[in-house]
This record gives structure tokens, sequence and C-alpha cells, in this order.
């Protein structure tokens, strides 16, 4: 049975919690899955909802690192807002403009000032 199928009817993996990898999948199949008028893309899930995706009571910080890196590899983003957890796609963030050292050299002087 998958990941997917086990967080719907609300059951545990038979073979222990699912693992950082199959929690990664999981996500990424979100992503591919037609919801809320859009054929795939960006999204939000609760941390009640990864919890339970994820077969745990809580959210140990190493499991996060562990799915986000899985995630990053996948050339996807995970972002912890606190209550809620968002994915993107890494190619977002390639059009947003980057600092030039100048700007950065020109603010470090002004705070020294």
């Amino acid at each position: 049975m998958q990941i997917m199928e086990m967080m719907q009817i609300g059951q545990r993996p038979t073979s222990g919690r699912p693992s950082a990898e199959q929690v990664a999948e999981a996500l990424t199949a979100l992503y591919d899955t037609p919801f809320s008028g859009r054929e795939r893309g960006r999204f939000r899930i609760s941390r009640k909802l990864l919890r339970q995706l994820a077969g745990r009571q809580r959210l140990p910080s190493g499991l996060l690192d562990q799915v986000t890196e899985e995630l990053f590899e996948k050339g996807l983003i995970f972002v912890d807002m606190e209550s809620y957890f968002v994915l993107l796609e890494q190619r977002l963030f390639r059009s947003y403009r980057r600092v030039p050292a100048s700007v950065m050299d020109s603010i470090a002087s002004s705070e020294t000032a």
C-alpha cells in the first residue's frame, strides 16, 4: 500500500514509520497531483497533515532536515512557515534579482559610519 493511500485511510506503514525519502516522495506526488483548480504546482500543507503523512506524533528537526534535503535533490524547496509548510520549485527563484557586491559594500559602510 502506498504512503498516500495510508494517509487517506489513517494507517501507518506496516514496516514502521515512513523514511524521509518516502515522505519526500509523497510530497512530490502531491506536487504533481491536480487539486484546488491547478493541474500541479506549489502548495502548503499543515503541520498536522505532515505529521500524519510522516506517521509521527511530532516532527523532529532531523527528519525535517532530511525531507528538505531529499526534496532539494528533486528540484523542490520545502519551507517551514511555523504552522504549515510550503513546497515550490527551485526554478521559481532563478528570476529573482541578485544583490551586487557594491550594494552590500555600501550598506556595510553606512552601518559602520
